[in-house]
């Protein structure tokens, strides 16, 4: 018997639905799940006792920075390796009819084991609209480009806050959506995010495609009474309403224009 089990991954599950009286065949479903050898889940296949299509496959593809150095003395270097850089809706025989990537720290779309991976935030999201390719067990799309790409791309901050948000117009050029700044990104975005000096997690402004901003106000950090600074004591909304008014909150404050 083992003493211990370090990582339990559940190869099959069989979910049965009754319906009417228990005499009737249930229906089943089964799902049958795959893993690499850093035990991540690289396939998912979907087996129904009726309907159509009675499989469904869903494959991922990762990018990951495994670059630790082991020594008598201790371990150094990053190791990063759950990031999903690729996944998909298949057939069974290898149709895909859904598609979508993530690339990283401001780094091209890349599979498998990469120095780029930085930080391994999130930059550039992205749904394809048209076809999703064709590729290899390594690189999904090494055979054929996905078409039709929808993409959202994002900022972060050096604490790993996302700071900034153009979608998928303002990521085309669409200058409509295009309506913010702020200091710690060039350019204009979609969504714009600022932080507090103190804790560097809570958003203190929030900014839209227009350039109106929400703000939240926290109490001081020696304040027990606001929690030490983590509570929220102030709120204006894009209309520059306080919504900490009480005829704000009570919806009787009109909107400015």
């Amino acid at each position: 018997d083992p003493v211990a089990v370090c990582a339990v991954q559940p190869t099959s599950t069989i979910t049965r639905s009754y319906e009417g009286q228990s005499a009737v065949v249930p229906y089943l479903q089964t799902t049958n799940n795959a893993y690499d050898s850093y035990g991540r889940l690289t396939q998912s296949t979907d087996q129904a006792s009726g309907g159509s299509p009675w499989q469904i496959v869903h494959k991922t593809w990762y990018v990951w920075d495994d670059a630790v150095s082991p020594s008598v003395s201790g371990s150094s270097g990053a190791y990063v390796i759950d990031r999903v850089a690729f996944s998909d809706t298949e057939d069974v025989s290898g149709n895909r009819y859904a598609c979508a990537s993530t690339a990283y720290s401001g780094a091209a779309l890349t599979f498998g084991n990469s120095a780029s991976l930085g930080h391994a935030l999130p930059t550039t999201q992205t749904t394809y609209a048209s076809g999703c390719g064709a590729g290899t067990a390594s690189n999904p799309i090494a055979t054929t480009t996905p078409t039709g790409p929808i993409s959202t791309t994002l900022s972060e901050d050096s604490y790993g806050n996302p700071t900034t948000t153009k979608d998928a117009e303002g990521t085309t050029g669409n200058t409509a959506h295009l309506g913010c700044t702020t200091p710690s990104a060039t350019g204009t975005w979609s969504a714009c995010t600022t932080y507090d000096a103190t804790f560097q997690t809570l958003p203190t402004s929030v900014t839209n495609a227009l350039g109106q901003p929400s703000t939240t106000g926290y109490g001081a950090a020696t304040d027990a009474h606001a929690g030490f600074g983590l509570w929220p004591t102030a709120y204006t909304d894009v209309w520059g309403n306080d919504m900490a008014h009480p005829a704000a909150r009570s919806g009787l404050n009109v909107r400015r224009s």
